[in-house]
């Protein structure tokens, strides 16, 4: 699961900077998506346990 919320952050994070970074003149973007979205992984997980 760890992997899979690395890489999807990346993606995004990349994707967000090429594209909305340069059209809307918003540096940084990427990087902001990228903290929210793995904020929210993180907060998936925590309040998701597996079960033991």
């Amino acid at each position: 699961m760890e992997i899979v919320a690395a890489i999807i952050t990346l993606v995004v994070g990349v994707l967000a900077d090429a594209t909305i970074g340069i059209s809307w003149n918003m540096r940084g973007i990427g990087t902001l998506l990228g903290v929210a979205i793995m904020g929210a992984f993180i907060l998936w997980a925590v309040r998701h346990p597996k079960d033991k």
